[in-house]
């Protein structure tokens, strides 16, 4: 019997001194809280007040939060932790303000591709320019300034130069030309008679015209004028 005791007894000590140690252990264990949504300090002082220990694991870019709330932490709220032990946590941060590219000169559909490309958004207006139609003739926030919103460009629709056609019955042929000239319009003569190569119109009359008069006109457009004189 006698050596029967002495060979369990290594095994029965074992067995109590895990038991202590696993109770010792257990006694000095912290139930780690939740920090997730709190403001850095706060969270640093929550958990340093259970002597736990807090490391920063990274930071992770969120618009929409202030900087410095606590997006993450691991362990999870829950677990169980020696004292000292450390508390790993993500934190938000600010993205960097991003910068307005040149788009002055640049055509809206190029416009467009680079907003998509960084991430940018845009606003667009039309305005009547003499710059070329659908290129960009201004833009804010100017190139090189940081974007807080969306960028607003505006694009040249053209200059519409809209006009009545005036009544040319009865005018010398010569006089209507140099007129319409004079607007940019260039005409076509017909004589309602034949005439020799080295006629010239300087008694020539204007008997039909196209377009009508009253006819409302783009001049920008180069509208084809045809006169028949006589």
């Amino acid at each position: 019997m006698k050596y029967s005791f002495f060979w369990v007894s290594p095994f029965l000590l074992f067995f109590l001194g895990y038991f202590f140690t696993h109770l010792f252990l257990s006694s000095n264990q912290i139930t780690i809280p939740s920090v997730i949504g709190k403001p850095l300090i706060q969270g640093i002082s929550t958990l340093s007040d259970l002597g736990v220990n807090v490391r920063f694991l990274k930071e992770k870019e969120d618009a929409c939060l202030e900087e410095g709330i606590i997006l993450d932490q691991l362990p999870k709220a829950g677990a169980k932790l020696r004292a000292n032990y450390p508390v790993k946590i993500i934190v938000s941060k600010k993205p960097e303000p991003k910068k307005a590219p040149a788009f002055v000169g640049k055509t809206i559909n190029n416009i467009k591709n680079e907003a998509q490309k960084h991430e940018l958004g845009l606003k667009v207006y039309s305005v009547h320019s003499f710059d070329p139609i659908r290129t960009c003739v201004a833009q804010s926030p100017n190139p090189g300034s940081h974007v807080l919103r969306d960028i607003v460009v505006y694009i040249s629709d053209g200059i519409s130069f809209l006009s009545i056609f005036p009544d040319l019955i009865g005018e010398f042929a010569s006089e209507a030309q140099d007129f319409l000239l004079g607007n940019g319009i260039r005409t076509e003569l017909f004589h309602k008679d034949p005439v020799g190569d080295n006629h010239f119109c300087i008694k020539c009359r204007i008997l039909e015209q196209k377009p009508m008069a009253g006819s409302i006109i783009d001049i920008n457009k180069k509208p084809r004028v045809q006169l028949l004189v006589g």
